[in-house]
């Protein structure tokens, strides 16, 4: 009779893995050892310690532990506490997770370059007497969500020059409701700069070279 290959046995899972199978028959042979027929795969034998310590019948689950120790189960205990280990289960977990994983430091990833672009735009605001804008931290979401919006654009076309990169964001302030308006009104949804880009005054279309170079810096594209 060939030895048992525990490889061969089903995987399950509770709050460890184990490998079993569940039992079909027990034949005791002379001297206390045993033939285990389980429900699928090859007979095996089990010593005389094993029947003496687990005392194992049919219906139950032969078990054996990832440190190699051997157990029995009820059949009812075992199927309540544990669950099949499927590979087609496991991978399609695996790769959703990864998936998911990989989603979300991309979503990071993205934030971090808009609130660079944001506190540099804020410092070149600064530097030419308008400090109306707020930290990245106090900034509305309308801010951020522009800010991260534009980062997406300029990853997606990184040959997009700053006409390319203005006209996204004047498209996408006139799809959520905003107008020219001499000057920024949030609340009204108004915007000096949306204008074409060739009527920017030079320090708005500054803003936009800015915020160029910094994605292309932080993401070296």
């Amino acid at each position: 009779m060939d030895p048992l290959d525990v490889s061969k046995l089903q995987e399950y899972r509770s709050h460890k893995v184990v490998r079993a199978c569940k039992i079909k028959s027990v034949k005791l042979k002379p001297g206390g050892s045993a033939i285990i027929t389980p429900s699928k795969g090859k007979k095996f034998a089990v010593s005389h310690l094993y029947v003496k310590k687990h005392n194992p019948i049919a219906g139950g689950y032969f078990v054996v532990y990832e440190d190699g120790y051997q157990s029995w189960s009820p059949g009812d205990v075992f199927d309540a506490g544990n669950t099949k280990v499927t590979a087609d289960k496991d991978e399609k977990k695996g790769k959703a997770d990864d998936k998911e994983h990989l989603a979300a430091k991309k979503a990071a990833f993205i934030a971090k370059i808009a609130e660079t672009c944001h506190e540099v735009n804020r410092t070149y605001c600064q530097s030419i007497g308008d400090n109306s804008q707020l930290t990245w931290e106090k900034a509305p979401d309308w801010q951020k969500e522009s800010a991260v919006k534009g980062v997406i654009f300029r990853l997606e076309n990184p040959k997009a020059g700053p006409d390319s990169l203005h006209n996204n964001w004047m498209k996408d302030k006139v799809d959520e409701g905003w107008k020219y308006g001499e000057e920024k009104d949030p609340e009204k949804k108004l915007h000096p700069c949306i204008v074409p880009y060739a009527d920017l005054p030079e320090s708005q279309r500054y803003k936009d070279d800015l915020f160029i170079a910094v994605v292309k810096s932080l993401s070296a594209d």
